[in-house]
């Protein structure tokens, strides 16, 4: 694993250990996904860097990018958004959020300084 992909990796890990830091609320931790890849068929649709699973029913999926660099982060919640709502009938679409944290946002910046 390359530099920035363990630099990527620990800035998830932070976010999934502390989600209420982030304003993603509280989540059932124990159903925290990092990375998982979303498959149509035998095909990748999409991998969003983290899956919160909310007490009430919600899902909450997050992108982090270290700079900001939104188009792909949209591009990745957009295909994950569409992954649910057509493999999990129980959950309601509205019911799945999407959250682009920034690294590079001075709300967020002092919990990736280590990084």
């Amino acid at each position: 694993m390359g530099r920035q992909n363990r630099k990527h990796r620990k800035a998830l890990e932070i976010i999934a250990a502390d989600p209420e830091k982030f304003d993603l609320g509280h989540p059932d931790k124990d159903r925290t996904q990092i990375e998982v890849t979303l498959f149509d068929g035998k095909r990748a649709v999409a991998e969003p860097d983290i899956t919160f699973y909310m007490p009430d029913g919600k899902i909450r999926l997050v992108e982090y990018k270290e700079n900001g660099h939104q188009e792909q982060a949209l591009i990745q919640l957009t295909n994950a958004k569409w992954w649910y709502g057509k493999y999990k009938r129980d959950i309601n679409p509205d019911d799945i959020e999407a959250y682009i944290i920034s690294g590079s946002d001075p709300k967020y910046k002092k919990f990736f300084e280590k990084l």
